[in-house]
């Protein structure tokens, strides 16, 4: 009996590696030069290398030996591990060397204590003295900096059973053991103690997923709770074979055999790896004796890799007080669109989820508490990320140790089972949960490759994601950088494409109304006869303004005077030039008589298809935005009234940006985000911004479009930020073509 409990002792854990169909990485095996014809199993690390069980005898005429077989007995060896090969074998601890069995140890995280398998009492003799049966227990040990000492049996041992195969929870709280007791399910049993302090409770089986009525043997828990353990039981292909089962205390899923990589005909068993599991040991007799392997581990390809995204809920909106507010106490006013406003030339918001937002920005007038005149408003998207959450900095001094999370987050695709993350450094680990660190300054690229089984089809799929990390110099600054508005953060620095607000003038707006109030005194009251009236065939109202200026500060007078008359709507709004001084003013009007043909559109050329391709005529965007002007409006709806003539008519709006850069102001929101400037870096940065922008601003004008009743299933949209450009966006000496990027800046649609 002793001899099988001894030699069942040898089997340990498999650490955090699921060799399941689920795993990704390959293994090259080999065995280890200090085998000898004797027994080596249970390897466990420690201090750079590994302790093993052995039967081997250092001691020359002293010799230990099994009452049943007459053969040594065994002893823990260390052997010490490193880039220049193993050191040869040494007993581990003379402290814990006796004329007992010393079988397989487990340490805590800081190897201070160990627990270990030793027979109960000191009857075993010398060579040729009289034998004598003994039980096995587990005992626990401690190091004081010199050597291990005070050794003391768990309070759970027994003399009339043995237990054995001790093995630590990732925490520590927990110790897992086999035992033999009367009582259990089958010949041997996993069971666990709860550890607290110095003492441990009573034995408490691990439940019936996984015990059975043949043998269960050697668990090893890691930080993910998948317990790894060895059977005897008919369904596996050799004598022992490892199984896994996800769980803790005693409540654990259905136990899955790992595949042929570790489980063999022979007995395969005491299998560890190292925290970064690119390497690890096990033990076999698969050659006729036990053994111990290497294992060697390579990682899957990092390939496809999409870039990390994060939910940006925060963001920093600034104005450059363009206005001459505050020699008139006037204060900016900005409305975020989730019912919360703050006031000043600065401010920083957080939204408390993605969607859709209105930001306004308003010059209000502290004295009458009213806004005064709309500086501008910007639609936010906040985009919902649908990637599992990895928390990894954007910046990190050398030498300063950060974790990478990676969680489920908002995931769908399939549940993660593994990850492995490429720091960039030649460190490459699978379901790191360690701290990392750069011994290096500069751009490092780290990957994440998560893998899952697909719930509905059962095959396995693997993702990757990239993230782009600074490294800097210690005494540079690591202060985190807020996020600001994608409009106002970083764009492709062109220069303003609202020329044409050299026409944008500023008129009072007294009121509005659903009907024509131009001949009612008493509605008008002393604006009568000096207001002009409008009507806006968008919002079917009619306004009654007067003035025209191209600094709305000319206005604030009038502005407060109308509010003293009553007037508690009026504020100050813009105009083009041309429409405050024609003699009617018919806001966003078109008949459909007014043009003839598609060249009344803009101009007609071919694409790359041979399909029609119309550029529109005045599209103007505000820089970095994609919000259309009301001039922008009074060309499409040239386009609307084409298409309710064309009922068969679909079409594909395309929007586009140029392609410039501006190096200098560029820099400086690199270094304001603790990155490194690069050329490439600007580019892929100012090329993923220009797609951005020319898709909302495709989808601005398919919105647009729908709005005034045109069907969705005639219309598509398609941002295509700097491609297919129609002129130089530089000259041949490398300056600035204004022209040539005014033409690539431009909206247009192909009849499909």
């Amino acid at each position: 009996m002793l001899k099988a409990f001894l030699k069942q002792i040898s089997i340990i854990t498999l650490v955090c590696i699921g060799f399941t169909a689920l795993s990704q990485e390959t293994f090259e095996i080999q065995s280890m030069g200090f085998n000898t014809s004797g027994k080596e199993y249970s390897p466990q690390y420690y201090n750079k290398g590994i302790v093993f069980c052995s039967d081997q005898t250092l001691i020359e005429g002293l010799t230990y030996q099994d009452y049943e077989t007459g053969k040594p007995l065994t002893d823990l060896f260390f052997v010490r591990i490193d880039s220049s090969g193993t050191s040869n074998k040494e007993i581990f601890s003379l402290s814990l060397r006796s004329s007992f069995h010393e079988g397989p140890i487990t340490f805590s995280k800081d190897y201070r204590t160990a627990y270990f398998t030793r027979s109960h009492s000191v009857q075993k003799k010398l060579k040729n003295m009289v034998k004598s049966k003994n039980y096995l227990g587990v005992y626990k040990a401690t190091f004081d900096g010199e050597k291990w000492g005070n050794i003391t049996p768990c309070s759970f041992n027994s003399f009339e059973y043995n237990v054995g195969q001790p093995t630590l929870s990732s925490d520590g709280t927990l110790l897992y053991v086999v035992s033999d007791k009367p009582g259990g399910k089958g010949g041997k049993d996993i069971y666990y103690s709860i550890i607290a302090g110095d003492s441990c409770s009573e034995l408490t089986s691990i439940g019936d997923k996984i015990n059975t009525e043949y043998n269960e043997m050697f668990p090893f828990v890691n930080s993910k709770n998948q317990m790894y353990f060895s059977s005897d039981k008919p369904s596996g292909i050799g004598g022992l074979d490892i199984y896994m089962s996800t769980g803790n205390m005693g409540l654990w899923s259905t136990s899955t055999p790992l595949d042929t990589s570790i489980n063999s005909s022979a007995d395969d068993f005491g299998l560890i790896f190292n925290d970064e599991k690119t390497e690890g040991y096990f033990s076999s007799n698969r050659n006729g004796s036990d053994d111990i392997f290497k294992i060697e581990v390579s990682f899957p390809p990092f390939e496809d890799c999409e870039e990390i995204l994060k939910e940006q809920l925060c963001y920093e909106l600034f104005e450059e007080a363009t206005l001459n507010a505050d020699s008139v106490s006037m204060e900016y006013e900005w409305d975020f669109g989730d019912g919360k406003k703050e006031y000043g030339t600065e401010v920083y918001h957080c939204y408390e989820k993605p969607g859709f937002y209105i930001i306004e920005l308003n010059i209000k007038d502290p004295m009458i508490d009213k806004v005064f005149v709309n500086q501008d408003v910007y639609e936010l998207e906040i985009v919902e990320v649908k990637q599992p959450h990895i928390s990894c900095p954007d910046s990190i001094p050398v030498n300063t140790v950060f974790k990478i999370l990676v969680e489920q987050g908002k995931w769908e695709e399939y549940e993660i089972i593994d990850f492995y993350i490429d720091y960039g450094d030649s460190f490459i680990a699978k379901n790191d949960l360690k701290s990392h660190k750069y011994d290096s300054t500069g751009i490092k690229e780290v990957k994440v490759l998560i893998t899952g089984i697909d719930k509905e089809s059962g095959e396995i799929k693997t993702n990757c994601f990239y993230k782009l990390i600074n490294v800097t110099k210690n005494n540079e600054n690591y202060a985190a950088v807020k996020k600001k508005l994608n409009i106002l953060d970083y764009g492709n620095f062109e220069v303003s494409e609202m020329a044409i607000e050299e026409d944008i003038h500023f008129a009072l707006q007294i009121l509005t109304s659903k009907k024509s109030v131009l001949n009612d005194s008493t509605v008008l009251k002393e604006y009568y006869n000096l207001v002009k009236e409008y009507y806006n065939e968008v919002n079917k109202d009619y306004s009654y303004v007067i003035g025209n200026t191209q600094n709305p500060m000319d206005l604030v007078e009038e502005y407060r005077r109308a509010h003293k008359l009553g007037f508690n709507t009026a504020v100050v709004k813009r105009y083009k030039n041309e429409l405050l001084t024609a003699e009617t003013f018919v806001l966003d009007s078109l008949a459909e008589e007014d043009f003839v043909d598609l060249s009344e559109l803009g101009s007609v050329d071919k694409d790359a298809d041979g399909k029609t391709e119309i550029i529109l005529n005045n599209i103007f965007f505000k820089f970095n935005a994609h919000q259309l002007s009301e001039e922008s409006k009074i060309e499409l709806n040239k386009l609307v009234a084409y298409l309710n003539k064309n009922k068969n008519v679909n079409i594909t709006i395309n929007a586009y940006t140029d392609a410039t850069r501006n190096i200098e102001k560029a820099k400086k929101i690199f270094k304001a985000k603790g990155l490194t400037y690069t050329k490439e870096a600007h580019d892929k940065m100012s090329s993923n911004y220009n797609v951005k922008l020319s898709t909302n601003r495709a989808i601005s004008v398919y919105k647009y479009l729908i709005k005034k009743g045109i069907l969705k299933s005639r219309l598509d949209a398609k941002g295509n930020g700097e491609n297919n450009p129609i002129a130089p966006n530089y000259n041949i000496d490398g300056s600035d073509n204004p022209e040539g990027r005014q033409k690539n800046r431009r909206v247009s649609f192909i009849i499909d």
